[in-house]
């Protein structure tokens, strides 16, 4: 079940239009008043990265629970 949410929160239309969008355009909007594009894109896959594995640990310990 959690699993479904994680590929749901990946694969969504409507989240990825809304997160992913946001995330880029203050990327964007921090690489063109700092001119660190490379550092500013890197973080930006960094955060999305953590917000995944953030999500898939709380999907194994909901799984460990109900386990139980």
């Amino acid at each position: 079940m959690f699993n479904q949410f994680i590929i749901s929160v990946k694969d969504t239309a409507l989240l990825s239009v809304i997160v992913v969008n946001e995330i880029t355009k203050q990327i964007q909007n921090y690489a063109a008043i700092s001119f660190k594009t490379i550092q500013a894109y890197t973080t930006g896959a960094i955060f999305y990265v953590v917000l995944i594995s953030v999500l898939i640990i709380l999907q194994k310990q909901v799984e460990r629970r109900i386990r139980g």
